[in-house]
């Protein structure tokens, strides 16, 4: 099963790198057991986007990188925002820096 999980990250990834990223976070969230909004979710998946395509854009300039250390970077947005949301919602004091969309998008969803 896992190799089928990751043949169609693999495709997913060329063909619609968004949805791999969407899926990929929702999936993170139930990990944890956290269900927010759709809305707030396509908002963070579409601020976690331009970040990572920002990214992919300087990697391809400076001519490093490739297929697998982009899905890295990508896992690595993933979890970094999944894990602020974790700690934000089951912890009184989580430190907020560098989180601030995240923040204001929970927000505006009470959530």
């Amino acid at each position: 099963m896992k190799i089928i999980n990751v043949l169609i990250a693999y495709i997913l990834y060329f063909i619609s790198p968004k949805t791999l990223l969407r899926r990929s976070f929702i999936g993170t969230l139930l990990n944890f057991n956290i269900r927010i909004p759709s809305k707030a979710t396509d908002e963070i998946v579409d601020y976690l986007y331009d970040i990572y395509l920002k990214n992919k854009k300087i990697d391809k300039v400076m001519n490093r990188g490739g297929v697998n250390t982009n899905m890295e970077r990508m896992l690595d947005l993933i979890q970094y925002e999944a894990f602020f949301i974790k700690d934000y919602l089951e912890i009184s004091y989580t430190f907020e820096f560098g989180h601030e969309v995240v923040l204001r998008i929970l927000k505006k969803y009470n959530y």
